[in-house]
């Protein structure tokens, strides 16, 4: 199956494709328009060269998918974006609605249709969960969102500070994310799997932010231990970029970071609450 790569400009209206093998033959029909897309708004690789300025408004993202993750303008808090409401997880570890006009420097999205589900009981470790979603999802090679709900028996997540000018790359910001741990929570993590060596993919194949139940918390997961989950997943068949038309931009060295090591994590703080 052949799926396609659409590069859009949308300060100066132009849109191209570039095809992408999905899999390994390429003999195969192209994937129908209507296949299911993922959309980044700006690069991953610039984001990990410190390209932080908001380019795109939540609006226009909003437009491109109900689900997905991202970062706000100067890496000011976190995306995490759920049926359609976009909310941005803080360094100081609250959680508010973005507005509409506010910006982000980076965001993957979808609108998510679950094509497949699956209960997972544990106690699993991060590395135990994502081997038991491999063994149930089909091929290495296939690019899915991912939306797990349920109780966590520890999760480490969190956000950055706002950044100021001029920005430093990802891998010396990293290390100063504010990463909490909380015990016994409940909330959604919201991801991706996106297969090594796909356009754009991220350090880890499986990415995901939390957001509690209660909307209290969340942020980039850095770890978590599951308790007890229902995974939905959708296959995703093509991938569309909004490219940033900005000067930094277009200056950006886009070459690979070292791979910087994570933050040490603070107390373990009290679940809130699960609302009733």
């Amino acid at each position: 199956m052949i799926g396609s790569v659409r590069f859009v400009d949308p300060a100066r209206g132009l849109v191209w494709l570039a095809g992408l093998a999905l899999a390994a033959a390429g003999c195969h029909p192209a994937a129908p328009a209507a296949a299911p897309r993922l959309v980044y708004a700006s690069t991953r690789a610039a984001y990990g060269a410190g390209v932080y300025d908001g380019f795109i408004t939540v609006a226009a993202v909003r437009a491109l998918g109900d689900f997905g993750l991202g970062a706000a303008d100067a890496n000011d808090g976190e995306l995490v974006a759920l049926d359609g409401t976009y909310y941005r997880t803080r360094g100081d570890g609250t959680v508010i609605p973005f507005a509409d006009r506010d910006l982000l420097s980076l965001a993957s999205v979808t609108t998510f249709r679950a094509d497949r589900k699956l209960h997972v009981r544990g106690p699993l470790s991060r590395a135990a969960f994502e081997a038991r979603l491999d063994a149930w999802l089909p091929g290495p090679n296939r690019l899915f969102a991912l939306r797990i709900h349920g109780r966590f028996a520890r999760v480490v997540a969190g956000a950055s500070d706002p950044q100021v000018k001029p920005y430093r790359r990802f891998s010396e910001v990293y290390p100063e994310y504010h990463l909490i741990p909380r015990t016994d929570a409940v909330g959604t993590l919201v991801g991706f799997l996106t297969p090594v060596g796909f356009p754009d993919s991220a350090r880890r194949r499986y990415h995901f932010h939390l957001i509690s139940d209660d909307r209290r918390t969340g942020g980039h997961v850095d770890d978590v231990d599951v308790e007890d989950v229902d995974v939905e997943a959708q296959e995703l068949r093509r991938i569309e970029f909004v490219m940033p038309d900005t000067p930094a931009f277009y200056a950006a060295d886009l070459a690979p970071a070292p791979v910087a090591p994570a933050p040490a994590a603070a107390p373990v703080a009290p679940a809130a609450p699960a609302p009733r």
